[in-house]
């Protein structure tokens, strides 16, 4: 068991955990220790595929409606308090990454996703966040701190624990559900909505439309059942 107890531990390295990681290094947790467990073998991996390498941080036409979500005011006072306009800001005159918008879409002016991932890797180094790598979450029980044990047997202790390990969006790259699951037998039923897909591939037997994956458009959607009906 390790003998230090962090003041903060977050699991998972991707864009949220570098970026909550990033935000308490200048705020309130300034100064105290700071620990991300990341899965796998380097930080922002899903973050670096991110617009199709490109980067879309933002975008200045944020709407309401546009999000699925349980608790639609919950949701408006998280945006209104922290909008593309402040996250804007952390980049640029926070992280050095000059932006630049392409249409309503926020992206790196290098148009790299690789530039926002160092960005981000660079200052947690400069604020001394550590960083542990290829360690899976086994279990958090809570007794007088959080015990975060790993499935190599190391246990970390922490007073806070943030989960920013996504859903299950892209098993290759750590998002496969699994702390979903450790957090499910924390809590009571009532405590998750079902998680439903936000964004997903679509299969069709069209020849040569693989080659489409990527692109980006603007159109309507019609789907059919088995008799050609259309059902949405």
């Amino acid at each position: 068991m390790s003998n230090n107890i962090y003041d903060c531990l977050i699991i998972g390295g991707g864009a949220a955990g570098l970026y909550c990681a990033a935000r308490l290094a200048r705020a309130a947790f300034a100064g105290k220790k700071v620990l991300i467990l990341e899965c796998g073998s380097r930080v922002g991996k899903k973050l670096a595929l991110t617009g199709s390498g490109r980067c879309n941080l933002s975008n200045s036409a944020i709407e309401i409606s546009k999000y699925n979500t349980d608790d639609v005011f919950k949701l408006e006072k998280c945006l209104n308090r922290y909008g593309y306009l402040e996250t804007a800001d952390f980049y640029e005159n926070v992280l050095g990454v000059v932006l630049e918008q392409k249409g309503t879409l926020i992206y790196p002016s290098t148009l790299k996703s690789s530039t926002v991932v160092d960005a981000l890797r660079f200052y947690l180094e400069d604020f001394h966040i550590e960083t542990v790598f290829k360690e899976h979450v086994a279990s958090i029980a809570k007794n007088k701190f959080f015990e975060v044990t790993t499935d190599s047997d190391e246990t970390y202790l922490a007073k806070n624990v943030v989960i920013a390990t996504g859903g299950i969006t892209y098993p290759s790259t750590g998002s496969n559900g699994d702390v979903v699951n450790i957090m499910e037998g924390m809590t009571d039923d009532s405590f998750f909505v079902p998680f439903r897909p936000a964004l997903t591939s679509l299969t069709s037997d069209t020849p040569g439309i693989k080659a489409l994956a990527g692109i980006r458009c603007r159109g309507d959607v019609k789907i059919l059942n088995s008799d050609g009906i259309i059902k949405a």
